[in-house]
């Protein structure tokens, strides 16, 4: 009977099993599942209103179910908000273009006349904190 060295464990209902410290590496799966949904629309084809709509759900479909069992690295969290940041902004997911309005205004409630788009570190550790 031989037995193998293994770095990674997989996956069980789609979480990654890790073992020790949580890597960057070990994400990169939400970074292009969050890509591979945005690039699937055409930004040419809707207004920015529309865009943040998308935005929106992708972070409540995709990324909620993560971030309220895992502890996300600072730089996964970093490319989930870059990523949705091209995509409002721009004309797709993958390029860049001059933002018009500042991050914080985004990410701020309507009531203060912000879009409610929610930073990802600051959402990962909210739900989070109902578990404690």
């Amino acid at each position: 009977m031989e037995f193998f060295f293994a770095s990674n464990l997989g996956k069980y209902l789609g979480f990654p099993l890790m073992h020790g410290k949580a890597k960057k590496s070990d994400f990169n799966f939400i970074l292009e599942r969050i890509q591979s949904k945005l690039a699937t629309w055409k930004g040419r084809l809707l207004n920015r209103a529309k865009r943040v709509t998308i935005a929106r759900s992708v972070i409540n479909v995709i990324l909620i179910s993560y971030i309220q069992t895992l502890w996300l690295p600072q730089a996964i969290c970093n490319g989930i908000d870059k990523i949705i940041k091209n995509f409002i902004w721009s004309r797709s997911a993958t390029r860049r273009s001059i933002n018009l309005v500042n991050w914080d205004t985004i990410s701020r409630p309507r009531k203060s006349r912000g879009l409610e788009i929610r930073e990802s570190r600051l959402a990962n550790v909210v739900l989070l904190g109902k578990l404690v």
